[in-house]
């Protein structure tokens, strides 16, 4: 994308111009003069130029320059300012993404509240999970089996599956995602709900992943070789 921004440039006015011209013309009619007067001088001017003696050559240009700065100084008026309009190049906008996630986030402390409207005051059933755990969260925001005391977040992929409840390993929104029991996501393994899927990544809302009874919202990478599979909604 370009831009038109004014840019600014500060030319020599005319009569600037016109006295170094005459400042140069002048220093040769000097030395030629000079040289009419003293044949010898000739010789001397004639070495200059053909840079026989660089010395010489290198004062004249220093007598021109000078004596061309001194005149413009006295007599030319301040200089005027000459302003034209060029492109700019600007650097192309981010692509607006509508809110998708963009890859693994910090996690962003939330409230408690039900993640979608069908979820009844006070949430599903969730009471056979421990309050505060990641079970208690997705089971409060989503209607799952009792399934304790097999109910290890990590166990419920399994369980899905053996009751003959669908499955996926694909995501979807608001589908509960179950991580595998790692160091990472303890041995316990690890549940959450997925609120939003971008490139590459997925949006969790989950508790007990900061610490228990909290709830966050991060984003993910996916595919996630941590992910054992999901429950959609």
């Amino acid at each position: 994308m370009e831009l038109a921004t004014t840019v600014s440039v500060t030319l020599p006015s005319t009569s600037a111009v016109v006295g170094l011209l005459v400042a140069g013309i002048g220093t040769v009619v000097a030395i030629a003069a000079a040289a009419a007067l003293h044949p010898r001088a000739v010789n001397n001017v004639a070495a200059a130029w053909s840079m026989k003696k660089p010395i010489g050559w290198v004062v004249v240009l220093a007598m021109t320059f000078a004596l061309g700065r001194s005149m413009v100084t006295a007599a030319a008026p301040p200089p005027t300012a000459t302003t034209f309009s060029a492109p700019v190049s600007a650097p192309a906008e981010a692509p607006s993404t509508g809110g998708a996630p963009q890859g693994p986030t910090a996690p962003i402390v939330m409230a408690a509240r039900p993640l979608f409207p069908d979820v009844p005051a006070g949430g599903y059933p969730h009471d056979v999970y421990t309050a505060g755990n990641c079970t208690w969260w997705a089971a409060y925001n989503r209607h799952v089996p009792a399934w304790a005391p097999d109910g290890d977040a990590w166990r419920w992929y399994g369980n899905a599956i053996r009751d003959g409840i669908p499955t996926s390993r694909e995501p979807s929104v608001g589908a509960i995602v179950v991580y595998r029991a790692t160091a990472a996501n303890s041995w316990h393994g690890h549940v959450a709900i997925v609120v939003a899927i971008g490139v590459g990544a997925l949006e969790v809302s989950e508790m007990n992943w900061l610490r228990r009874y909290v709830v966050d919202q991060r984003g993910d990478r996916w595919p996630n070789p941590e992910v054992e599979g999901f429950i959609p909604r």
